[in-house]
């Protein structure tokens, strides 16, 4: 019954298209381009179709259009391959002198047995190299960079074998100083900036540096404390955690002066006295 209903509508000879609506040709249309020798794309371009309609259409009426010829290597010059490759031009500038498109190109220079300069650094570079610089948080941009590679976009199969990930650092590189400084100023720490940009935390850091800023953080274990305040801290009976609160700096900058300087607080002292009774 569904298939009769089918037919009522779309008419016998006709597949119906669960996707939507029928797309109807002109028939004779289709079949003189068809025998002037156009392919299946190039009558889907003149219809303004999609090259699915007009196979399916043909395929109804048992027309067979021009299939896309194959490519005739025959018709470049090896030595002006060669040449354009020696002279370090990339895939797109030598589809530009070819009149090629891109992808066109790739498969000339695997009919050659060539590789452009590019690919062959690729194929050089430096596993362990890579991996420590992934590591580090370096930006694609950056690994490019130190490795000579022109075009940064060539080194993400690399760095998804290598570091699982591709680094993606277009967000974080657009980063302003403006930026960064109200962010470290409303309490960020390093590690939530690199969580909201999606990036290491080495990467963060590198931009501070960059532009001179410092962390909240940093800004504390930079503070110079003056040795007398801490040994009056130590002389009123003040723990570390006291006096590190009091200062106004951290616990193990406190602890670095103490052992620096041969110092001890009162419960340091009474829990060495208590260890050599034991």
């Amino acid at each position: 019954m569904l298939i009769n209903l089918f037919n009522a509508y779309y008419g016998s000879t006709n597949t119906p298209n669960f996707a939507g609506k029928r797309i109807n040709l002109d028939m004779k249309m289709l079949k003189r381009l068809v025998h002037k020798g156009m392919s299946y794309k190039e009558i889907a371009q003149e219809m303004g179709v999609s090259y699915a309609t007009v196979y399916a259409r043909c395929n109804e009426i048992g027309l067979v259009a021009k299939k896309k010829p194959q490519l005739n290597y025959d018709r470049f010059d090896k030595t002006q391959v060669q040449t354009l490759i020696e002279e370090g031009n990339s895939l797109n500038q030598i589809g530009k002198v070819l009149g090629i498109s891109t992808r066109t190109v790739r498969s000339v220079l695997d009919h050659f047995g060539f590789k452009t300069q590019q690919s062959s650094l690729l194929a050089s570079i430096d596993e362990a190299k890579l991996v420590e610089m992934i590591k580090m948080g370096k930006s694609q941009q950056e690994i490019a960079k130190a490795f000579m590679i022109e075009d940064a976009g060539t080194l993400t199969p690399l760095i998804r074998k290598y570091g699982g990930v591709k680094i993606t650092q277009s967000k974080a590189d657009r980063i302003t100083e403006f930026e960064l400084k109200t962010l470290i100023e409303s309490g960020e720490t390093i590690a939530k900036i690199a969580k909201r940009y999606q990036v290491a935390p080495q990467f963060i850091k590198n931009k501070i540096d960059e532009f001179g800023l410092q962390t909240k953080r940093m800004a504390v274990l930079k503070q110079t404390v003056p040795l007398k305040s801490l040994i009056q801290c130590i002389n009123s009976g003040m723990s570390v955690d006291q006096i590190a609160k009091h200062l106004n700096t951290g616990v193990g900058k406190i602890v670095k002066m103490l052992q620096d300087n041969n110092l001890k607080t009162n419960r340091q002292l009474s829990r060495q006295a208590a260890e050599k009774k034991r």
